[in-house]
């Protein structure tokens, strides 16, 4: 009888030992879900914030890109502000020339007109013959 007692209480520590492995069990299977819970909300957080991330570089990339076009264009109307003043500067400087040559060409053009016209007034007045040509 001395061994019945021993395998009773073989079975009860057998009994105990498989009821704390089934709570140990259930209970890493709740932590277990708990942190798969928690990493699955993790996991949601950290995508919300990639997406946030990505939204921002892409407001980035565009503004950037907007702000390249539009240096672009300024500095192209720049330049082309600086070739059109240039090119006024130019035909400024050509037409004083001009006007200088005109303005040449007209006092010689006034000076010989004066001069045809005294010309042509001395034609037109009557000439006397001298008397040794039978003149009056």
């Amino acid at each position: 009888m001395a061994a019945l007692p021993n395998t009773m209480l073989t079975l009860c520590v057998q009994n105990q030992i498989q009821t704390y492995e089934q709570d140990l069990r259930a209970e890493s299977s709740q932590e277990i879900q708990a942190l798969k819970a928690k990493l699955a909300a993790q996991e949601q957080k950290t995508a919300a914030a990639d997406n946030s991330l990505n939204q921002e570089r892409k407001k980035r990339h565009t503004a950037e890109a907007s702000s390249k076009k539009w240096l672009s264009t300024y500095t192209h109307t720049q330049t082309k502000i600086t070739e059109w003043e240039h090119c006024y500067k130019s035909m400024k400087e050509k037409h004083a020339v001009q006007q200088a040559e005109a303005q040449e060409w007209k006092t010689k053009y006034t000076g010989l007109k004066r001069k045809v016209t005294s010309w042509t007034e001395e034609e037109a007045r009557p000439v006397k013959k001298a008397s040794w040509f039978g003149g009056r």
